[in-house]
């Protein structure tokens, strides 16, 4: 557990739930709108997706058994809050009968890349690659490289078995990875 970890603990069981969501805010929001957008692929919709996410945090933080997982369970929450913002952009899609996904394209002027992606082509493939993952694959390589969580921070993030996430790790570079070599960019990286 880490130092944050064990604060974030203790204020909980102090009760200190507005002091525990402000500090929550000030450690992990920037992480947490990066990877909402990157989620969803819309910085309007991350915005606003980040923020429900904190109301549903700080609602149900007084329901939290295990203090100590606060911030794995806080993650679950944001993860959570994709997932049926996706599922109900994709029915609204079906009803409207667009087969296609072009409110699903990731708005290239709202994302900061990684530092190691100097080249724009480079990253514009990368980013267009991600957009065209399942929102479960590109969820795991996004907690994984991005956020620099391990395989078993993951599965207690997405509830998820430890195995399931490796599988889905491995096979989400491997769609990466045909996707990218088919815009014959693999060598560039």
């Amino acid at each position: 557990m880490t130092e944050a970890d064990e604060n974030y603990a203790g204020l909980i069981r102090q009760g200190r739930f507005n002091e525990l969501l402000e500090q929550f805010y000030r450690d992990e929001g920037e992480n947490i709108f990066n990877l909402v957008l990157h989620t969803v692929g819309d910085y309007d919709s991350a915005q606003d997706l980040v923020q429900e996410s904190f109301i549903k945090i700080h609602r149900y933080v007084r329901q939290l058994r295990s203090p100590e997982v606060y911030r794995f369970w806080a993650y679950r929450i944001v993860v959570n809050t994709c997932k049926s913002f996706l599922r109900q952009q994709q029915k609204d899609l079906q009803r409207l009968g667009d087969s296609h996904d072009e409110d699903m394209i990731i708005d290239e002027t709202a994302i900061t890349p990684p530092d190691q992606f100097h080249n724009e082509s480079v990253r514009q493939a990368l980013q267009q690659a991600l957009s065209q993952l399942t929102s479960d694959y590109r969820t795991v390589l996004l907690l994984y490289y991005y956020h620099d969580y391990k395989y078993d921070e993951i599965a207690t993030i997405l509830s998820l078995p430890l195995n399931t996430v490796k599988s889905q790790i491995r096979r989400a570079k491997q769609q990466l990875s045909r996707s990218l070599a088919r815009k014959k960019v693999e060598d560039a990286l």
